[in-house]
């Protein structure tokens, strides 16, 4: 091969390897923004409607029985 050729196959060499560098680094960074909107995105919230008991005046407490009403419940479990 002549020196020209060898020159012009290593610039190609180059090239390619840069570009396959900058897609290397574009990917990461879209995977960096998806996982910071993924562990920002979830999150759990509690509320009891903002009720506060006095436990100085209430030494015990009694719930009642409710009804289960979600469709996603076992059969039996939503039947007393």
């Amino acid at each position: 091969m002549t020196k020209k050729i060898k020159k012009q196959e290593a610039k190609t060499k180059k090239r390619k390897s840069n570009e396959m560098k900058h897609l290397f680094k574009h990917i990461y960074i879209i995977g960096v923004i998806l996982a910071i909107l993924a562990t920002t995105a979830c999150s759990v919230k509690y509320a009891f409607n903002g009720a506060s008991i006095d436990y100085t005046k209430t030494k015990t407490i009694e719930l009642a029985e409710f009804p289960i009403r979600s469709s996603y419940v076992w059969g039996p479990m939503g039947t007393n």
